[in-house]
């Protein structure tokens, strides 16, 4: 069976299980495109897998000039609008799971083989700003969306800094991101939140409004203020509406991961 290779996926395979469930790179379930036979600027060795024809609606895709044996995979059943992937470097992947609902989201690869990945069911409202970090080349450089989790408006998650910082002295890099952002599945990311490098969600969390999250957190947990600090939901769990189906994707989350 012929399947997708990726540094960043092998080295982070059990944490991309945990994150999505289904995760899909078998090519034989997939239609294979360059950016050329699908009317895009970009070069040939860039692979866009689609179950489909075409790239759905609400999706750009952007090839810079660096920007080599990169691999794209799109799912079924995606909508929303406005969305802008960059992929500015070789080797990069972005992967994008089943019954996506993404409005506005901005999301850039920037080193060598940086991937970003993004779970079945996610939905964002609008506005939202992500990238991968600065540490380029190395294999776990990244950030990974995983299944079922709800993203406000005006969100960024980031792990560059905006701009590299060197130490003076030793003139090495202080600002590197030495493991991908990682949002397990279920999570409520609140409006104008920040979620910055080196940072793993537990399942089943709340990032409150306008929190800058700067650590790590257990599941079912609430983060919140500047920076961000966690507080067990205490037996809480929150859910994504009033219908059936809503209630049974919390339930599935609260059996898979709360208290056995």
């Amino acid at each position: 069976m012929k399947i997708i290779h990726s540094a960043f996926i092998e080295k982070n395979r059990a944490d991309i299980h945990t994150c999505i469930a289904n995760f899909d790179i078998s090519l034989k379930n997939y239609q294979t495109f360059t950016p050329m036979m699908l009317g895009i600027i970009g070069d040939d060795s860039n692979k866009i897998h689609i179950k489909g024809e075409t790239i759905p609606a609400g999706i750009e895709l952007i090839f810079t000039e660096k920007a080599k044996n990169c691999n794209v995979v799109i799912n079924e059943n995606f909508t929303g609008r406005a969305n802008k992937f960059s992929l500015k470097n070789e080797s990069n992947f972005l992967y994008l799971g089943e019954n996506l609902n993404i409005n506005k989201v901005s999301a850039v690869a920037l080193g060598l083989g940086d991937a970003i990945l993004i779970g079945d069911g996610v939905s964002v409202t609008a506005d939202n700003s992500w990238s991968t970090g600065f540490n380029s080349g190395m294999s776990d450089n990244g950030l990974i969306v995983g299944d079922h989790c709800l993203i406000a408006s005006e969100v960024v998650i980031r792990p560059a800094d905006g701009h590299i910082v060197f130490d003076t002295k030793t003139g090495k890099q202080t600002n590197l991101s030495h493991s991908p952002i990682i949002i397990e599945p279920y999570c409520w990311l609140s409006q104008r939140c920040a979620i910055l490098k080196n940072v793993k969600i537990g399942a089943c969390s709340i990032i409150s409004f306008a929190a800058v999250v700067t650590k790590s957190c257990a599941r079912f947990s609430c983060m919140a203020g500047i920076p961000g600090k966690a507080f067990p939901l205490d037996g809480k769990m929150w859910l994504r509406g009033r219908g059936k189906e809503a209630k049974h994707i919390q339930e599935h989350y609260l059996k898979k991961f709360g208290e056995k």
